[in-house]
C-alpha cells in the first residue's frame, strides 16, 4: 500500500526518523509562524480602534468585512459597520453562542500547543 513516505523507507527507517529533533530550519519556521500570528493580532487591533458602541460588548466598525469576536478576558464583538439592522439580530446570536462555548479561548490554546509541539 502507497502511503507517502513509508513507501521509500521501512517502518525501522521510519520510527528511527521520528525521533530526530527538529533542526533550526523547523525552529526557525515555528517562530516565523508564532510572529506571523503576533503581527496579524495587532493589525485587526488597529483596524478596529475606530469603533462605534452599538449595544453592551457589540460593536460598529467601518474596517470590518465581516463578524467576528476579538478579546480573551473581555471579548468584544464586532460587525460591519453596513450590515443591515435586519440581519444584526441573527448575527449577534450566533456571535453570543461563540461566547457562551467559549470559542475565543480555542484559537490561541491551539496556537501555544502549536508552539509547544
Amino acid at each position: 500500500m502507497y502511503c507517502g513516505f513509508y513507501r521509500w523507507a521501512s517502518s525501522n527507517e521510519a520510527r528511527n526518523l521520528s525521533t530526530i529533533p527538529p533542526g533550526p530550519g523547523q525552529r526557525f519556521g515555528k517562530c516565523k509562524g508564532q510572529r506571523f500570528d503576533c503581527v496579524s493580532y495587532v493589525r485587526v487591533r488597529r483596524s478596529v480602534a475606530e469603533r462605534v458602541p452599538y449595544e453592551g460588548n457589540i460593536f460598529l466598525c467601518d474596517q470590518v468585512k465581516s463578524p467576528f469576536i476579538l478579546g480573551l478576558i473581555r471579548p468584544k464583538i464586532y460587525l460591519p459597520s453596513n450590515m443591515d439592522v435586519m440581519a444584526m439580530e441573527p448575527v449577534i446570536a450566533h456571535e453570543k453562542a461563540h461566547l457562551a462555548r467559549r470559542d475565543h479561548w480555542w484559537k490561541p490554546m491551539g496556537f501555544l500547543i502549536l508552539a509547544v509541539h
